[in-house]
């Protein structure tokens, strides 16, 4: 099974971002931002980003999650490891 997180529940992170691991990217403002949203970590570069959005978990569009979390987490794990 691929490791989408080292939490057992994912930190939470804003609608339209990616979760990083150190922190999440916006893809709006380039930035990385810290989990807390408080301290800019960096900026991701063409490549990175283009990984990013490839590989990493992405904050849902709606407030809801959707009902079956697993099956979700399991397609995301399917598609990070083409």
């Amino acid at each position: 099974q691929t490791l989408l997180t080292n939490e057992k529940t994912p930190p939470p992170i804003p609608k339209g971002t990616y979760d990083y691991g150190s922190g999440f990217y916006d893809p709006q403002t380039e930035q990385i931002m810290s989990y807390d949203g408080k301290e800019v970590l960096g900026y991701a570069t063409e490549l990175e980003e283009k990984w990013i959005k490839d590989n990493c978990r992405k904050g849902f569009e709606d407030d809801a999650a959707p009902a079956d979390q697993e099956e979700v987490e399991q397609e995301q794990a399917v598609e990070a490891a083409k």
